[in-house]
């Protein structure tokens, strides 16, 4: 590479690589810690601003879980449903699984309402989960 530009540059040759060429070969300490600085600088921020966009989308489809649980455990209550079933329902794009299961032990319902984004419905732990019990009335 030297002896190219010496061939099309002489004079440039003779005052600036000479000199550089031949007294540097790596990067100095200064360089590096530059180099990683701005790295540094560029890499934290985004990784905490993905983060925060990550669980925040978390949070809204945990949002959306507790406002259906709550609407089927309201419904539950008002119109006295008391037999397990599972709907599905789509809300904001997304499909969700709405379970209720009733347990009758005497004269004493126990309510519980599981809600589980449809890709999840397999999985055993629901992302809602509320339960309550009520007496049966005679």
């Amino acid at each position: 590479m030297k002896n190219i530009i010496s061939i099309m540059f002489p004079r440039f040759i003779n005052r600036y690589v000479s000199k550089t060429v031949s007294s540097k070969y790596g990067f100095t300490l200064i360089e590096v810690v530059v180099a990683i600085a701005i790295l540094f600088i560029l890499i934290v921020p985004g990784s905490i601003l993905l983060e925060y966009l990550i669980t925040n989308m978390n949070n809204s489809q945990k949002i959306i879980a507790i406002e259906l649980a709550q609407q089927e455990m309201e419904r539950t209550l008002l119109y006295s449903l008391f037999e397990s079933e599972t709907e599905y329902l789509v809300k904001n794009g997304t499909r969700w699984q709405i379970s209720r299961t009733i347990r009758i032990d005497g004269r004493l319902a126990s309510i519980e309402i599981s809600v589980f984004k449809e890709k999840n419905s397999d999985k055993k732990d629901p992302l809602v989960s509320l339960q309550t019990l009520r007496p049966l009335s005679e």
